[in-house]
């Protein structure tokens, strides 16, 4: 299994944590060490929760799959952190920026990128955006623009990862 720069590696080490009986919050941090390029065939992940505080919790990962003697060896390890979101102070030190509502502009065509996956998100620039070529024409480097799942859907850590 090889995905793009390991995104689907991570996504299935991440996955391990969130569906282990024992996890305790949300996702804060994710870490993936490649150590070796996952082969075709089947792997197991190992999930184990290495310390549990009141808030936090720390979990070592490892994908393994058998090497060329039939013993297990490790080609992918990752650290995560969850914790459970407490009521604390908070501040932002960046205002977000003026822009006009999103309703009010148009939705960005990506249908000419050819990959299909960006077409599962609703971008609308407000300034600057994505250049169609990359050949430094453009006069500056800042890009806002509103972004939503299109379709809506309740955030997915595993499809961040």
């Amino acid at each position: 299994m090889v995905g793009p720069y390991g995104g689907i590696t991570a996504a299935l080490m991440l996955q391990a944590v969130l569906q282990h009986p024992d996890r305790l919050g949300e996702p804060l941090a994710l870490t993936v060490n490649y150590a070796a390029a996952t082969a075709e065939g089947p792997f197991e992940i190992t999930a184990t929760p290495v310390r549990t505080n009141r808030s936090t919790q720390h979990w070592v990962v490892t994908l393994s799959q058998p090497g060329a003697d039939g013993t297990p060896q490790v080609g992918t390890s990752a650290t995560v952190v969850t914790a459970i979101k407490r009521d604390t102070w908070a501040a932002s030190d960046t205002p977000m920026p003026a822009a006009p509502a999103a309703a009010t502009l148009a939705r960005a065509d990506r249908t000419a990128a050819g990959v299909a996956w960006l077409q599962r998100y609703d971008v609308r620039p407000v300034d600057g955006d994505i250049p169609r070529q990359w050949d430094g024409a453009t006069s500056h480097s800042r890009t806002l623009m509103w972004a939503a799942d299109a379709p809506a859907r309740t955030p997915c850590f595993a499809g961040l990862a």
